[in-house]
């Protein structure tokens, strides 16, 4: 199973994502860039989940990272307002471990990480930048 995949279903479920989505707020599509160290991220996740200490609610949304570019996906974005980015990235070169277990995101370019953005209450774009001080050591 995909390393990242993973995090992405733990991380829904502990989230509550799905419930009620029918009924829920309206979502808008989010896109843009991502770059790490002013280089596109190969591959990787954003996970957008609302900010509810500056009062915002509502469903969490993920977004995977290709060649620098990411999207949400129709009808699973955003419902604006503050928001709590986390993003993992990796290099797109697959790893086969000593144990014979492939990685074929690769290895971690930089370890999680996490920034605030107040996005607006309709389809938008949204460019990220991970300062290379968070490379992974």
């Amino acid at each position: 199973m995909k390393v990242l995949s993973l995090i992405t279903m733990l991380t829904l479920i502990s989230l509550g994502c799905g419930e009620g989505e029918a009924d829920g707020p309206e979502k808008y599509s989010l896109s843009g860039k991502v770059t790490f160290a002013g280089e596109p991220v190969p591959v990787g996740e954003i996970i957008l989940e609302p900010d509810s200490t500056k009062g915002n609610s509502g469903p969490a949304s993920v977004a995977m990272i290709k060649q620098g570019q990411y999207a949400t996906e129709t009808g699973k974005g955003i419902i604006g307002g503050p928001y709590i980015v986390r993003i993992s990235g990796n290099d797109g070169v697959s790893v086969t471990l000593p144990d014979g277990m492939q990685l074929p995101e690769g290895n971690q370019l930089f370890g999680s990480y996490e920034t605030k953005v107040d996005l607006p209450k309709q389809k938008t774009t949204q460019d990220f930048e991970v300062p290379s001080a968070d490379a992974k050591k």
